[in-house]
Parts: structure tokens; C-alpha cells; sequence
């Protein structure tokens, strides 16, 4: 059954992340829906048993409207969740939402690493957190996991204690978009990406912060290097869909192309994509606990891309 939604909201965006997840990075000037139709959507997706919903881009808060769209969600009795990189927070936003939502700003590591991966603002990216935590909201980060800035975790985990963030995500980096470009720059390999599940766990009972793995794990991983640090299943068409900035509906974020409309979300359940999995997870007795982790990046050996096979992945895509 579908619980959650993430609804991009508008392909506009004012950062420029080089592991930016979305297909259409390199065009932001698609045809959107309207504010009333995105309302309806919204309807729709409570109508069909959701419980929460992502509003995510782009930048969410690029929409003039999203405030008003947030308040709607709320008012319906849906959990809402926002996805931004705290460049357009304002008090007057703020005070719109009053508490209707929980905000997950973007803060990607130290001042140079955050504006290097981003090419945003790192200084007003921390001012949204501290305004946020002013209006005595709770405030979460995210914290996309790469070459380029593990290696900055203890210090960052000290940083955001010391903002009062609440909640702290560390999120695997996903093989679609400008990510998957960029991928073999900025993924860590295998042993590199053990080393700072266990550093992570490590730091979990030494701060205030509560700190989340993020994106679909190989339980396997986790198992084989006695990490303890909770699963997340892939909920692609399972549990969760995504909603586009032009009202198609696709299985995840990351999924370049759409299925169909609302009108065929209780279509989605029925859709097999678990024979992308490998071979090995088949008759693996954690397959209903763990699902095989991301399917976009399954491979036959695993879940990290190979050069040849990122190549082989790139064929096709248009790129500016």
C-alpha cells in the first residue's frame, strides 16, 4: 500500500549540487502545473490512504505557493515533510507554515566542502537552521555521503549540536541525475562507505543529535560489518511514489521515467521491479526485511556502479 508521496513541486532550482538526484537538472523550464492543480493532486493523494507527503523539487520553496500548499496537505491531516536547501527560508515563510511541517535543510559539511558540492551559500544555509530553531521549530539537515565530504563527519556532527539541530541524515548518494554523472568523482567505494557507516554509529551515543541512515542499505552490508544502525527498504512502488513537477507520477525520486498520472496510482502495487535485484538477493532470507536496498543501483554484483557500467548507464541521457 502507498503511505507516503514525495511531490517535486516546481524543477526550478537555485543550487547547483553536483550529486543532484533529479533527471531533469538540465532543464528548468518545463511546463508545471498550476496551484490549483496542484492542490488536486494533493487531494488525490490523501484520497487514495496516504499518510505523508515530501514536498521536494527543484526547490520547493521556489513556488511562490508553497506555504499555501503545505497548509493544505496539513489541513487534510497529512504529515508533511519539506526538502530544501534553506536558501528561501524566511520568517515570513516560518510563520505561514506555523509548525505544519518539519523542515529537512540541505548541509552537505564544513563552509568550503558545502559551497563546493552545492555551489550555494553555506552561510545562509546555517542562518535558515538558526531561524528555524528561533521560531522554536525542530529543525533536521541532510547530508549527502561523498568522497568529498566524509572525511569532515566529526566535525560536522559537532557543528549542527551546536545549531541545535534535532535530527541529522546521512544519505547514500543515488546513481541517477547530475549524480550519476559525477558518480565515479564522488562515490565512495565499498569499504570507504562501511568505514563511515561504522563511524556514524560510533558518534550516535556521543551527541544530542538524532543521527539516520538514509536511503536503502544493503542489510547484507550492515550485517557483515556488524553495523547497527537500522534498515530502510527500498519503498519504490511499494510503500511510496513520486509525484513530478508536471503531474506524472514516477516509483521514486530517482526514477527517470514516469508510470502514469494520479489517476493510476492504485495501478503502482502491482509493478515487479524487484527482478532488477541480483541474483543473490533471490533467496536471501532478509529479502522482506531488507528488499535489496536501491534498485536504480543494483548491479549484478552489488550496488556500486563499475566505470563500464556507469558509461553504459550515461548512453542516451541529454547533457548540457
Amino acid at each position: 500500500m502507498i503511505e507516503s508521496a514525495v511531490f517535486q513541486i516546481t524543477y526550478k532550482c537555485n543550487s547547483e549540487c553536483g550529486f543532484c538526484l533529479n533527471s531533469y537538472w538540465n532543464n528548468r523550464n518545463q511546463p508545471e502545473l498550476s496551484f490549483d492543480e496542484k492542490k488536486y493532486i494533493i487531494y488525490r493523494l490523501f484520497e487514495s490512504g496516504i499518510s505523508q507527503i515530501i514536498f521536494s523539487g527543484g526547490e520547493p520553496l521556489a513556488d511562490r505557493n508553497c506555504a499555501e500548499l503545505i497548509k493544505f496537505a496539513f489541513s487534510l491531516g497529512l504529515k508533511a515533510y519539506v526538502q530544501t536547501n534553506g536558501l528561501l527560508i524566511t520568517k515570513d515563510f516560518l510563520g505561514k507554515i506555523n509548525n505544519a511541517a518539519l523542515i529537512q535543510v540541505s548541509l552537505e559539511g564544513d563552509e568550503q566542502i558545502h559551497n563546493e558540492l552545492t555551489k550555494g551559500n553555506f552561510k545562509r544555509t546555517v542562518d535558515s537552521i538558526k531561524l528555524i530553531k528561533s521560531m522554536g521549530m525542530a529543525a533536521m539537515t541532510n547530508f549527502t555521503v561523498t568522497k568529498k565530504n566524509m572525511h569532515c563527519l566529526e566535525s560536522y556532527i559537532q557543528f549542527i549540536e551546536g545549531l541545535g539541530v534535532d535530527i541529522a541524515n546521512f544519505t547514500r548518494l543515488y546513481p541517477a541525475g547530475r549524480a550519476l554523472i559525477n558518480y565515479k568523482a564522488l562515490m565512495p567505494d565499498k569499504n570507504e562507505f562501511v568505514a563511515f557507516l561504522k563511524k556514524l554509529e560510533g558518534l550516535k551515543n556521543k551527541t544530542n543529535v538524532q543521527l539516520n541512515i538514509q536511503g536503502p542499505t544493503p542489510l547484507c552490508m550492515l550485517k557483515t560489518n556488524d553495523i547497527n544502525m537500522g534498515t530502510n527498504i527500498c519503498a519504490a512502488g511499494r510503500t511510496e511514489i513520486c509525484v513530478m513537477p508536471n503531474g506524472m507520477i514516477s516509483l521514486c525520486p530517482s526514477w527517470p521515467e514516469p508510470f502514469g498520472t494520479i489517476n493510476d496510482i492504485d495501478k503502482i502495487t502491482g509493478i515487479n521491479i524487484r527482478k532488477r535485484l541480483p541474483e543473490k538477493c533471490h533467496n536471501c532470507e532478509d529479502i522482506e526485511s531488507c528488499g535489496g536496498a536501491c534498485i536504480l543501483a543494483c548491479t549484478k554484483e552489488g550496488d556500486i556502479y563499475s566505470e563500464a557500467e556507469i558509461k553504459k548507464k550515461l548512453v542516451g541521457m541529454a547533457v548540457r
